[in-house]
């Protein structure tokens, strides 16, 4: 497999979850191995892989109405994987999750989510 994780959001998707899986499968030698194998720096590396366990958990239907929300950036995927599966699947459903959405809206959003009370917009408590 050609491990891309820039271009294109299938790209991304089929790279990290290939990597996830090969840390599930693989012995903690073998998959030291095969990282140290790719062109492919520590650092995005471990991001691919956490966008690689958030998604494979997702049924087929489901990746696919989020896969067509995702955005081309695995820096903001990445973001976006501090969601829940439920979270995640249901902004994609709305159109929360878009192609177009920033690091910043990722992180503004999941915030939102994840902080409710630290995060409304006219500083009210709940």
């Amino acid at each position: 497999m050609d491990y891309q994780y820039t271009g294109s959001v299938k790209n991304i998707v089929e790279t990290s979850i290939d990597i996830s899986k090969k840390a599930s499968t693989f012995t903690e030698s073998e998959f030291n191995y095969f990282k140290n194998q790719l062109d492919i720096s520590p650092k995005v590396f471990s991001k691919l892989k956490v966008i690689g366990d958030r998604l494979k958990k997702f049924s087929d239907d489901e990746l696919k109405v989020v896969i067509n929300q995702l955005p081309q950036s695995y820096s903001t995927i990445h973001i976006l994987c501090q969601l829940t599966e439920y979270e995640m699947f249901t902004a994609s459903q709305r159109g929360v999750i878009e192609p177009s959405m920033s690091m910043r809206t990722a992180r503004s959003y999941v915030n939102q989510i994840k902080y409710p009370t630290k995060s409304s917009p006219d500083g009210e408590k709940g």
